[in-house]
């Protein structure tokens, strides 16, 4: 894949919310740090949308719509799906309910760290 400088500078921003969004979690600030790694995560998916030509025909495209684009668009398959669909919900309670879980917010940080990288 050929990476532009407009996704090098994406991949530090988003790199460096995520050391963020691990030290809040360090620290115990579950909640916001779930919520920044929901943004990451939905910036990532949409990028990858955006890579792939499959972005969501909706006016404001949200988390789940990026990844039912991904998984028609055969990207990601159903095992990657769930897993992204339980990342959303970590993040979407966390954002409306502010309450979030230490393991599953540093599971998410963690599966979002692979992500950046691997994706």
């Amino acid at each position: 894949m050929n990476r532009t400088i407009d996704d090098e500078i994406r991949g530090e921003l988003f790199v460096d919310m995520l050391q963020q969004a691990i030290y809040l979690c360090n620290e115990g600030f579950y909640v916001a740090s779930a919520v920044i790694s929901r943004s990451i995560l939905e910036n990532k998916l949409k990028t990858l949308c955006n890579v792939n030509n499959c972005i969501p025909n909706k006016q404001k495209p949200m988390l789940g719509d990026f990844i039912n684009s991904l998984k028609n668009s055969n990207i990601i398959n159903t095992v990657r799906e769930q897993h992204l669909r339980s990342l959303a919900l970590i993040g979407n309670n966390a954002a409306h309910n502010a309450t979030a879980d230490k393991i599953d917010v540093e599971r998410m940080t963690r599966y979002i760290e692979s992500l950046l990288v691997n994706m």
